[in-house]
């Protein structure tokens, strides 16, 4: 056994928590976008309700391995949206080909209204997953929910552009309007033998006013994560007053206190408590002042990040990423956590060694990876020695075969973004 194997048995998962995200690098692009009544709306419609009055763009980007720069992602209002690759668009007339690049241009430029109009003459049977995920984009970007979301439904022919489009959904879902006021709430009568009994539910991604009275006063709020994914939540206390030192404190669906209380550093400051949800999970949220010495207004906000990368869900071997992963293709994914483990396959045409090789691209991750065969028995492992190491290890494979692969981290305090790629020797 090399230096860099380890047996399985000796791996210890992590429960540590990481932001990941498969795009390597960001330039901030500040953009004001006036949308006016041009939009060609039909008979009876109203103009667009805007995400956001003031739109702000940031288009994410990589470097490929021929030097070429792919756009990944466009933030709307402060929220992710992912682009598929230009490439990708690929129609076969020459024109409308053309036509969907620069209605791709034009989306990267915070021109969302004039990107849609393009996009639109385009007929239905020719728009692939790339174009009705450009689409969808668009339209969210003009705040036309309502298209955004059938348009992004619509890129559903299990490619990587219909894998932006689902992550999209999950986005739009969570974007509020621009008119968003905080919501108001009544807490039931509270009973401290049943302190849960107080709980209201409340939306995730919504303003949520609330207020400390003086003495032992406490709020408690129940949330549900989103649906199939993990995902970081962020819960966010914005203060309103310059007395109040607020305090949080997270439950699980048991009601037993997760990982403690957390802080404001001191009075008048504002709170961020942040961890992993278990998708469709419920949570509680309990805020009150630092010692029952402290009062006033706030504003809670629970949001996930949705920081999953395109190839979610792929959490165990039986639901590896759907697609095959072709030989020679390098993917861009990440571990968010201790907790997250990426599947993949692979389909062999011919017999002879592989070498799966793992670019690592965090300071942090320390990274496992393991071959299985189609019978999923492990049939070769290795780990890094250390974090922020790369890692490979060589299989033999058989012709006309199905092989796993899988990543994770070794070590808890160990996540991170990565680079893999299957390849012949």
């Amino acid at each position: 056994m090399d230096a860099t194997e380890q047996p399985a048995k000796a791996r210890s998962r992590a429960v540590d928590y990481a932001k990941k995200y498969w795009w390597a690098s960001a330039i901030a692009v500040p953009l004001l976008v006036a949308l006016i009544a041009k939009w060609p709306f039909g008979p009876g419609e109203t103009g667009p309700k805007l995400i956001s009055q003031t739109i702000t763009t940031t288009i994410g980007s990589k470097v490929n391995s021929d030097n070429t720069t792919t756009n990944n992602t466009i933030t709307i209002a402060g929220s992710n949206f992912a682009l598929p690759d230009k490439l990708s668009i690929a129609l076969s007339d020459p024109n409308m080909n053309a036509m969907a690049q620069r209605a791709a241009q034009r989306l990267q430029n915070g021109d969302f209204a004039g990107a849609a109009k393009l996009l639109e003459e385009l007929p239905e049977h020719d728009r692939n997953a790339a174009v009705w995920t450009l689409l969808g984009v668009a339209y969210a970007g003009a705040g036309v929910r309502d298209r955004a979301a059938e348009a992004l439904k619509r890129a559903g022919d299990g490619s990587t552009a219909s894998q932006a489009a689902k992550i999209n959904l999950a986005t739009l879902a969570a974007v509020a309007p621009a008119d968003a006021k905080p919501l108001e709430v009544s807490q039931k009568t509270k009973d401290p033998n049943n302190p849960f009994d107080s709980a209201v539910e409340i939306p995730l991604s919504k303003v949520v006013a609330g207020e400390i009275a003086k003495g032992s006063d406490f709020n408690i709020y129940a949330f549900t994560a989103p649906p199939t994914y993990r995902d970081w939540i962020d819960i966010r206390i914005v203060n309103k007053s310059n007395q109040l030192t607020p305090q949080v404190t997270l439950f699980g669906a048991d009601k037993v206190d997760i990982s403690g209380v957390q802080t404001a550093k001191n009075a008048g400051a504002d709170l961020v408590y942040t961890f992993v949800a278990g998708p469709n999970v419920q949570y509680y949220v309990k805020v009150t002042s630092l010692w029952g010495q402290s009062s006033g207004p706030y504003q809670l906000t629970i949001k996930p990040r949705r920081a999953y990368d395109a190839y979610e869900s792929n959490d165990d071997i039986r639901h590896p990423y759907p697609d095959f992963i072709p030989i020679g293709t390098t993917i861009h994914a990440g571990i968010m956590d201790g907790h997250d483990i990426d599947f993949y396959h692979i389909k062999t045409d011919n017999a002879g060694n592989l070498v799966v090789s793992l670019e690592n691209q965090s300071s942090e991750l320390q990274p496992w990876i393991g071959v299985y065969d189609q019978d999923r028995t492990l049939i070769a492992e290795a780990a890094a020695n250390n974090q922020a190491a790369n890692v490979s290890k060589k299989f033999s494979a058989l012709a006309h075969s199905v092989y796993y692969i899988e990543v994770t981290a070794v070590f808890s305090q160990s996540a991170g973004d990565y680079a893999l790629t299957i390849r012949p020797e």
